[in-house]
C-alpha cells in the first residue's frame, strides 16, 4: 500500500494541499521537510504573512498575501491542511487564526517558532493541568539525583580522608587500627550531616 501511494503521489495523485500561515524559521523548516519527502504527498500552495512582501519566493513557494487573506483563501481554494507557523512577533494573532480555521473545518497544524530556544526533545512537566516546558533539563533538579550526588560526594570525600590518614600512619610507622578508623569515619560522617543541616537552615532563612 505504501509503495502504491508513493507511486501515485509521484504522478500527482492523492496529494494534500497545504497553506502555511506565517513566515518564520519554522515555516522554512516545514517547507524544507515536505520538499525533501515527496512521498508524504504534501504540496505547499503558498504562504500568508503580514511582514514578508507578496510574491517573495522560498524554494518555489510564494508569499500570496497578508494573513487577513486567510478567510478568502479558505473559501476559494481546495485546501486540505493549514500549517500555522507564525513568527514569535505574530503570536498575538494565533487565537484568531485558529478560530477561522476551525470554522472552515480544515485540518490545522501548529508549528512553533521557538526551536532555537529549546532542545529537540524538551523536558515537560504539569502543574495542576498546566503544561510547562523546561528550556533546559538539569538532571540535579530531580530529588533522587540530588541525593545520589550528595551520597557520592560524601563517600568520595571520606575515601580521600581515609587514604590520607593511612599514608600518615605508614610514614610514622604506626600500626593501622581498625577500631580507630571506624571511629574516625563515624566522626567525619557526623560532620557532613552537621554541615548539611546548617546549609538547610541557611537556605530557609535566605
Amino acid at each position: 500500500l505504501r509503495k502504491t501511494l508513493h507511486s501515485m503521489r509521484k504522478r500527482g495523485y492523492n496529494l494534500k494541499h497545504v497553506l502555511v500561515v506565517g513566515y518564520s524559521r519554522a515555516a522554512e523548516s516545514y517547507i524544507d521537510r515536505l520538499q525533501w519527502n515527496p512521498q508524504w504527498g504534501y504540496v505547499v500552495c503558498g504562504v500568508l504573512d503580514d511582514i514578508v512582501p507578496k510574491d517573495t519566493l522560498y524554494k518555489g513557494v510564494k508569499v500570496l498575501g497578508e494573513i487577513d487573506c486567510l478567510t478568502e483563501m479558505l473559501q476559494n481554494n481546495q485546501l486540505d491542511e493549514i500549517a500555522i507557523a507564525l513568527s514569535l512577533r505574530d503570536y498575538d494573532r494565533l487565537e484568531e487564526i485558529v478560530n477561522i480555521c476551525e470554522k472552515s473545518g480544515v485540518h490545522t497544524k501548529f508549528i512553533p517558532d521557538y526551536n532555537s530556544l529549546i532542545p529537540s526533545s524538551p523536558y515537560t512537566e504539569e502543574l495542576m493541568g498546566l503544561p510547562v516546558i523546561n528550556i533546559r533539563y538539569v538532571p540535579l533538579s530531580n530529588t533522587g539525583n540530588m541525593v545520589i550526588k550528595r551520597a557520592m560526594d560524601i563517600v568520595g570525600s571520606l575515601c580521600g580522608i581515609v587514604l590520607q590518614e593511612v599514608r600518615e600512619h605508614g610514614r610514622a610507622g604506626k600500626v593501622v587500627d581498625c577500631d580507630y578508623f571506624i571511629a574516625f569515619c563515624a566522626e567525619h560522617l557526623s560532620e557532613c550531616k552537621t554541615s548539611d543541616t546548617a546549609k538547610a537552615v541557611n537556605s530557609n532563612f535566605n
